[in-house]
């Protein structure tokens, strides 16, 4: 029998070294090596799949045949608890069900005008003052926090205000250290361990804030976070848990800030 060829391994010193604060780069630097299926360096095995029939076969084959688990998916549910990224066979079902209509055509078309509108908004303030003074400004950093804004205002009509830039911190500190970049195992005491406890801390409690506030509401709008705090559990038939929403409200927010603020920032460059 003829031995499998390996896919090749990324080089990722090099990688790290051209992009030591962006992820989303990171991983598109391994993206466009050319390669359908990328070999990343962990100590638990970790493939990258460029190839859009690679993922299609993923995607589609029964739950049993590709599983979400091992050491790696052990870390991302630090931050992203039982979400729709890590969770598995029915609570993933029910949480596709409860989400998955949120992104039909009317709501997106809903989506574009808030986001249209923050962005103007962002341009007649932050930018043209910006314009006028003459000022070089981060436009990566501006793209994240417009990102985090249309994504607060489109899926949960919240803005985080004063909280964004700090919000914004703890997402990109989170990242990094659960994909390793501080070389500090999240289950180990260390420095960085103990700064991203303290940075979920702050993140929950901007959370909790915004939950209870939308429960105690009398006139909750038609999104997301009101489907999650009024949907009850179909086995207990309980309010669903404050960690299974945080778990939501976190993947929603994160999984897609960072991406499209990173595709952002290279349509400008």
């Amino acid at each position: 029998m003829a031995k499998l060829k390996r896919p090749p391994l990324a080089n990722i010193l090099n990688i790290i070294k051209k992009h030591p604060n962006n992820m989303a780069d990171m991983f598109e630097t391994m993206m466009l090596q050319g390669k359908p299926i990328v070999r990343v360096p962990s100590l638990t095995p970790m493939y990258l799949i460029n190839d859009p029939d690679c993922a299609k076969r993923i995607i589609q084959q029964p739950e049993d045949v590709y599983i979400k688990g091992g050491k790696y998916f052990d870390r991302l549910a630090i931050p992203f608890g039982q979400g729709l990224v890590t969770s598995e066979g029915k609570l993933w079902q029910q949480q596709r069900e409860l989400i998955q209509p949120f992104f039909h055509a009317k709501y997106l078309e809903q989506y574009a005008k808030i986001g249209i509108k923050l962005t103007n908004q962002l341009m007649d303030t932050v930018w043209n003052d910006h314009a006028n003074k003459q000022t070089v400004f981060n436009i990566s950093d501006e793209m994240m926090r417009l990102v985090l804004k249309i994504s607060a205002g489109s899926l949960f009509n919240t803005d985080f205000g004063e909280d964004t830039k700090k919000i914004i911190h703890c997402v990109e500190f989170g990242q990094k250290f659960i994909l390793g970049y501080y070389l500090a195992p999240p289950t180990i005491p260390s420095i960085p361990r103990w700064q991203y406890r303290r940075l979920d801390r702050y993140f929950k409690k901007v959370l909790a804030d915004i939950v209870e506030t939308r429960r105690v509401s009398t006139n909750k709008p038609d999104d997301i976070l009101t489907a999650l705090v009024t949907t009850l559990d179909p086995e207990t038939q309980q309010p669903l848990p404050l960690e299974l929403i945080f778990a939501q409200i976190v993947t929603l927010l994160v999984t897609g800030h960072e991406t499209t603020g990173a595709l952002l920032s290279w349509l400008w460059e």
